[in-house]
């Protein structure tokens, strides 16, 4: 996950003040009746580290970018980490549309994969700053890109976002099918070592622990890279 900056470790990444109607709504991941366009939430960053005590989740460090996304009557739309809408730089996430309800709002990282068959930032560079129909097209013929959701924050119904981690992940698993874009990435449980033998199977720097009481506005995750 390049797009994630350096901090000292945390367990805690809290919410900031939220003042606009706007924001509001953002914060609360609510969406409106039938799946229109509401605002969406700025996704919560893991912080590096290494876990404390409590119960604590193991899933795979993405190189890759974030992206909320959110499922509308009318297809899919996606935001960066910044709040830009780059619906239309990765076209292959309106597929998502056919994968859940409308009003869904999922957490997830953008990648694209070298000829290894490794995410990799470098080749997914190719992809970020396209906005033309044209230019997106031809791209995309050589770098297709994925959309690898680890997190589910809200649907029609409601904002899942005050929602313990372990409950959200299950949420994710009942709304989403996967399709040739759109992967849910397996979650390794408390096994640290299973996990970081995962990371380095597939090439990645290592991996991101999730505490598995936390809610999404309060979220307790930490990276953990691998020492050689």
């Amino acid at each position: 996950m390049k797009d994630q900056p350096e901090s000292r470790p945390v367990e805690t990444k809290a919410a900031s003040g939220i003042k606009t109607k706007t924001e509001r709504a953002a914060a609360s991941g609510r969406t409106s009746r039938g799946g229109k366009n509401v605002g969406l939430p700025r996704p919560m960053l893991a912080m590096r580290g290494e876990p404390g005590a409590g119960q604590w989740c193991y899933e795979m460090k993405w190189d890759g970018v974030r992206a909320i996304t959110q499922v509308t009557d009318g297809g899919v739309r996606v935001m960066s980490r910044n709040g830009n809408d780059v619906t239309a730089t990765y076209p292959e996430l309106a597929e998502l549309a056919k994968l859940a309800p409308a009003g869904t709002i999922f957490d997830g990282e953008i990648v694209a994969f070298n000829a290894e068959g490794v995410p990799d930032f470098g080749v997914l560079q190719r992809r970020m700053k396209l906005t033309t129909a044209s230019k997106v097209k031809a791209e995309r013929a050589r770098t297709p890109v994925y959309y690898l959701i680890f997190d589910v924050l809200g649907t029609a119904s409601g904002s899942l976002m005050d929602e313990a981690y372990v409950d959200r992940r299950s949420r994710l698993e009942e709304l989403l099918t996967e399709g040739e874009a759109i992967l849910i990435p397996p979650a390794h449980g408390s096994d640290r070592a299973a996990a970081f033998a995962a990371s380095k199977e597939l090439g990645l720097e290592g991996v991101v622990a999730k505490r598995t009481d936390s809610t999404y506005m309060r979220w307790s995750a930490l990276r953990c890279v691998a020492q050689d």
